[in-house]
């Protein structure tokens, strides 16, 4: 599968003073969390406004994007997400060399 599309949205945004944000990142079946390629090219602001669905731009290397058997999809936040509320995420999929995605 190759990843085509990430979104995000929250219903009560980050507070801290310092960045609070979210990436996604591929892990291969022996990486641990922190350890595998970032698959957006920066980090979703967690501290943007509300109810505000964010599209992540991904990477640019497309290899990065296939998921092979094994590997998985994990998300990766920083800083205090002490205020952050609600969050919801949805990833794109369309199978490796079929088909093609066009957005509307």
């Amino acid at each position: 599968m190759e990843v085509i599309g990430f979104f995000e949205v929250h219903q009560a945004a980050g507070t801290h003073g310092s960045a609070v944000t979210l990436q996604l990142e591929k892990l291969t079946s022996e990486q641990a969390l922190d350890a595998g390629t970032e698959l957006l090219a920066s980090a979703i602001d967690l501290k943007a406004t509300k109810d505000v669905v964010q599209e992540g731009v991904l990477t640019t290397t497309r290899p990065d994007l296939v998921l092979e058997k094994g590997d998985r999809l994990a998300l990766k936040d920083s800083g205090v997400l002490t205020a952050l509320k609600n969050v919801v995420v949805y990833v794109l999929f369309k199978p490796v060399g079929m088909g093609h995605y066009k957005k509307v």
